[in-house]
């Protein structure tokens, strides 16, 4: 699992250029703000997270994460004042120095830049608010509400995480020992998805709109990590962040070099004065190194590793999913099969999605509905849904 790139299913350059034409980016359908308000998993899961940043004790590290998870306005502060131009000017360096792939300008802009409320002015705002917005947009989470029940699994995992290694190892037996830094863990798994909601757009079908690769992984990744850089996040932080693809080590550290680089020229930063990065003498691009204070090198002369980072290693095992994509994988057909039971045709996808789908997942998580199949096959899955149809969850289809 070390050192492992995460690859994700993302949207081609032709697949991007069509959604601009046809208008898919826009407002988030009323349908979709109100699935995730009457949920219960979505509701719980954000007064999680809400509680869990109060708890960071690095004042500037709180105040701006709370900010930006509860703030209907916040500023996405790597767009401020952005005008058509810079952002060309972006997209080009970007290609020039590799971080991009080729494809057509409309359709670089739109992926690097997606459109915000107020955009290119002082405080663009997201175009859809953190509590409805997807975790994915396919293979995880991809219902209104998703992106905070998402975090909040990963950020659960995490604290558990930490407490593990903090009993076994850096403290075994309760003895005086060193402490994980727990702020970072915290607000590292806040900061990683937070991206999805600018990226992961809702159109009126219900479906959404799938994210470009920047620097070989997820836009969103990349510009998370470069909102974190505007927000002069520590940076500890933006280094456990950019480590939620890739765990730190010697196969993974080029990969995530590319994105620090690929974040800081969307942030319009200097990484190296930023500290995310070092220069060697050759020129060469390094991770910097972190907790070493005392000057000790190993045995080759070079400074200890990035890798000693625990915090990066156990933000990077948070965010695997694994039981909730194979959820979503099972779980998709069978509603899909069981939908006719209340006059919904899968194949009248906004009405079946707006109306059915995405409040059902919304209220319930795949995975719920995976445990109920895997305990009681499709009558157990039929019975919940008739209960949730009983809750006002959905309606009968006419």
């Amino acid at each position: 699992m070390h050192g492992r790139v995460r690859r994700i299913s993302l949207w081609t350059p032709v697949m991007l250029s069509a959604a601009l034409t046809s208008g898919a980016f826009g407002q988030a359908p009323a349908a979709v703000e109100r699935a995730a308000a009457r949920s219960p998993l979505v509701q719980s899961s954000i007064v999680f997270l809400t509680a869990q940043a109060r708890l960071i004790t690095d004042r500037q590290l709180r105040l701006q994460t709370l900010d930006a998870i509860t703030n209907p306005a916040t500023c996405v502060q790597h767009r401020r004042n952005l005008d058509a131009d810079a952002q060309r000017g972006i997209v080009t360096e970007l290609t020039r120095d590799t971080l991009l792939a080729a494809m057509p300008l409309d359709a670089a802009l739109a992926g690097v830049f997606p459109p915000l409320r107020d955009d290119q002015a002082a405080c663009p705002k997201l175009r859809q608010s953190f509590r409805s917005s997807a975790g994915s947009s396919m293979g995880h989470h991809d219902y209104p509400g998703g992106l905070p029940v998402h975090e909040a699994y990963n950020l659960r995992g995490g604290l558990a995480l930490a407490g593990i290694n903090t009993t076994m190892y850096l403290r075994p037996g309760g003895e005086a020992g060193p402490m994980l830094d727990v702020d970072v863990i915290r607000a590292a798994i806040l900061w990683h998805d937070w991206a999805k909601a600018i990226v992961l757009g809702w159109q009126d079908d219900g479906t959404l709109t799938p994210e470009i690769q920047i620097a070989g992984t997820g836009a969103h990744h990349i510009i998370g990590v470069a909102e974190a850089m505007a927000r002069q996040l520590s940076i500890a932080e933006v280094l456990a962040q950019v480590s939620s693809h890739a765990s730190p080590g010697l196969r993974a550290n080029a990969e995530i070099v590319r994105w620090l680089r690929a974040a800081a020229i969307i942030a319009r930063c200097d990484p190296v004065a930023s500290g995310y990065l070092v220069r060697t003498p050759a020129g060469q691009w390094q991770l910097p190194t972190l907790f070493a204070g005392h000057g000790d090198s190993l045995a080759d002369g070079n400074p200890v590793a990035f890798s000693a980072f625990p915090e990066a290693a156990i933000v990077n095992v948070s965010d695997e999913n694994l039981f909730s994509i194979a959820a979503s994988a099972q779980v998709e057909p069978l509603l899909a099969i069981l939908a006719p039971l209340w006059h919904y045709a899968p194949a009248d996808a906004a009405t079946y999605r707006n109306n059915f789908r995405n409040p059902v997942l919304s209220h319930d998580g795949a995975d719920r509905l995976a445990l109920l199949f895997a305990r009681g096959g499709r009558g157990a899955v039929r019975r919940e849904l008739d209960r949730l149809r009983g809750l006002g969850v959905f309606q009968a289809a006419h």
